[in-house]
């Protein structure tokens, strides 16, 4: 299946003559010729347009590349400054790897999930560093690195502050960091990043009213930005330091006489080398301190560790699978899971048995079981396909009522899908909402026949269950019934009867809309046409796709 292509916006910063001129170091002219090449040859990438802003300030120049990004409808946004040599470690330490692919291929799987990204290649100022701050020793070559840190744990009350990294505390990275604020000579950002953070989205902050002293430069002040406002609207690290794609940072250095090492000067090295207890012959690993822990039982499941074989799972009167190659884990429906949590031992389980008990094995042949597994993109996300596939031109339906509603309603909206299954109709709606907006999932497992429905629904959609932008009853979570929500949409995607279409709409609000899908099928479109008849109301009707506007917007046509 073809992937999803994305737009990249090109934008050199090149300074020369304080802005009067255009300019560029050769090296990283060579490095964009090598990217550009790379992109064309992506079939992830569509559209590419280099552009060159040379103007003052820079405050300016990098707000403008946004504005055009957005104006434009490209979705990355790759930002270079004149004095930035990326890749600068590529064929010197064997541990180093290319910038673009790494960046690109991590904003990319994230984009795919609705995230945004802020990645950049970390670089070092020049010496000796031109402001004079405590957490800097001996000025120096600092990196551009910035973490959060305060003095006390356990108090509230303790001030959190933005503190840029040690030499030794970066020297010590590797892989892809989240990061608190970064520099951005060297900067790949999806443009959904500026969905949110105030604008500006890039300025300097000054230490008085008189402007003469700078608390921090443009790029410091947005990628901060951009990082709290993730962070606390969605609970997301957005910004991350690519630590084996560190760029080099030419700066004129000024050059003075040569001067002899002292013994003290030596010492001191030995000294910081001893502490930080590295040697040479050492590799540094990401590890995965959760590889081994044993997988643990999930609700509606239970778990028979003692002698299995004692127990005859195929007299159980109670309908049952055998999930994997174990006998040994029975799954409970949920209808049953009261009773069968009440069970205490897997002796109390084999007394439930009535012998010749006759059992329909369940029809597992539309599982995948991890071969043939067909899938869509849908929305920008990989969304996988079962037993039915939500065609096309519902799913653009689904999205330009979702559009439509936002823009009606001007604001965040509570979303309420009924019967989900893996998630098609979830992740074309949540492709249209915006910021601040809300997915609640009902019934993920209850009307299918196993829950390999509600397992891809979790791969899908994990970052989002976790964030809380979506919340759903799969696998055993639980929230409130539907009589504790007034949502703005409620769609129901699957097994459509003239009931839940009652209960839906006493929980649409009163400017919201009720819709689903199954209108080409003709039982269903009479049950949806006696609904609104009955409470005579409108329906709009396209392919499978049909819309009942409740209230004050029902009447609105566009």
């Amino acid at each position: 299946m073809q992937k999803a292509k994305v737009d990249v916006l090109l934008v050199s910063f090149c300074y020369g003559g304080n802005g009067g001129i255009s300019s560029t170091i050769p090296e990283l002219a060579q490095w964009t010729v090598r990217t550009v090449l790379k992109m064309k040859q992506d079939e992830r990438i569509g559209r590419i347009e280099p552009i060159i802003l040379s103007d003052t300030p820079i405050t300016m120049t990098r707000n403008r590349a946004v504005k055009i990004a957005k104006d434009k409808g490209y979705d990355l946004i790759l930002m270079l400054d004149s004095d930035n040599e990326p890749d600068g470690y590529l064929g010197v330490d064997p541990n180093a790897k290319p910038f673009w692919n790494e960046a690109f291929n991590f904003s990319y799987e994230r984009l795919m999930k609705g995230m945004p990204t802020c990645i950049a290649a970390p670089y070092c100022g020049p010496p000796p560093h031109p402001v004079e701050k405590p957490h800097i020793i001996d000025g120096g070559e600092v990196p551009y690195l910035f973490q959060w840190s305060n003095k006390e744990s356990h108090d509230p009350n303790a001030p959190n502050k933005l503190d840029i990294m040690t030499r030794a505390e970066a020297a010590k990275l590797s892989g892809i960091f989240p990061v608190a604020a970064l520099p951005t000579g060297v900067c790949l950002f999806t443009t959904s990043c500026f969905d949110g953070p105030p604008k500006p989205y890039f300025k300097y902050e000054w230490m008085d009213e008189d402007q003469s002293e700078k608390a921090s430069t443009e790029d410091v002040y947005a990628t901060r930005n951009i990082s709290l406002y993730w962070s606390m609207t969605k609970g997301w690290d957005v910004c991350f330091a690519t630590c084996d794609s560190w760029a080099l940072h030419y700066k004129p250095k000024r050059v003075g006489r040569p001067y002899l090492v002292p013994v003290e000067s030596v010492a001191k090295n030995m000294r910081e080398a001893l502490e930080n207890n590295f040697s040479i012959k050492e590799k540094k690993m990401v590890v995965d301190f959760a590889e081994d822990i044993p997988k643990l039982p999930e609700r509606g499941q239970i778990w028979i560790d003692e002698e299995p074989a004692k127990i005859d799972v195929s007299k159980l009167k109670r309908r049952w699978e055998v999930l994997g190659p174990d006998d040994n884990m029975v799954y409970i429906s949920d209808e049953e899971w009261a009773d069968a949590a009440a069970l205490e031992s897997p002796a109390a389980l084999a007394t439930s048995v009535e012998e010749g008990t006759e059992i329909d094995e369940p029809d597992n042949s539309h599982l995948s079981n991890g071969h043939g597994l067909r899938s869509k993109m849908v929305g920008q996300r990989k969304v996988a396909l079962l037993e039915y596939e939500v065609s096309d031109q519902d799913i653009e339906k689904l999205q330009s009522a979702t559009t439509w509603l936002a823009r009606k309603s001007g604001g965040a909206l509570d979303v309420a899908v009924v019967h989900p299954g893996t998630g098609q109709g979830t992740a074309a709606i949540l492709s249209c909402l915006p910021g601040l907006s809300r997915v609640l999932a009902f019934d993920s497992t209850s009307q299918y026949r196993s829950g390999e429905y509600a397992k891809h629904f979790n791969l899908t959609f994990d970052k989002e269950l976790e964030s809380g932008v979506i919340k759903a009853d799969v696998d055993g979570k639980t929230f409130p019934n539907v009589r504790n929500y007034k949502v703005d949409m409620a769609f129901i995607e699957n097994f459509i009867t003239a009931g839940k279409l009652e209960t839906w709409l006493k929980a649409v609000s009163p400017r919201g809309v009720l819709c689903g899908l199954g209108y080409d099928q003709p039982e269903v479109a009479a049950i949806v046409d006696n609904f609104r008849k009955k409470h005579e109301l409108p329906v709009q009707a396209s392919g499978g796709l049909w819309v009942i506007p409740v209230g004050g917007i029902a009447n609105a046509a566009n």
